[in-house]
C-alpha cells in the first residue's frame, strides 16, 4: 500500500516483537539484522522503527503447526499490496 502507517511500529506489542526478532537473528547468525544498530544501547522503539522502515522485506511467523504470519514491515505491506490489519 502506498499509505504508510507509522502507528504500526509504535505499538508496545510490535516494539517487543521487533526486539525479539533482532535478538533471535543475532543469536542464530552472529550478525546484526540492522547494521550500525547496537541492540543493548538502542531504545526498543527505535529498533522497531528501523525494522518497519528498513529497505528490505522482513516477515515473521509464529511457532504454530501451520505457522501464522505475525509481522511484516512496510516493504512487505507494499509488495503484497496489503494492509497491516489484513496481514
Amino acid at each position: 500500500m502506498s499509505k504508510r502507517s507509522n502507528a504500526i511500529w509504535q505499538s508496545e506489542k510490535v516494539i517487543l516483537h521487533c526486539r525479539d526478532v533482532c535478538l533471535s537473528y543475532q543469536y542464530w547468525t552472529k550478525q546484526s539484522l540492522i547494521e550500525d544498530l547496537n541492540l543493548t544501547e538502542t531504545a526498543p522503539a527505535k529498533i522497531s522503527e528501523h525494522l518497519f522502515k528498513a529497505p528490505f522485506a522482513l516477515i515473521s511467523h509464529g511457532l504454530e503447526a501451520d505457522p501464522i504470519i505475525n509481522y511484516g514491515n512496510q516493504v512487505v505491506l507494499d509488495l503484497w499490496q496489503i494492509s497491516w490489519q489484513d496481514l
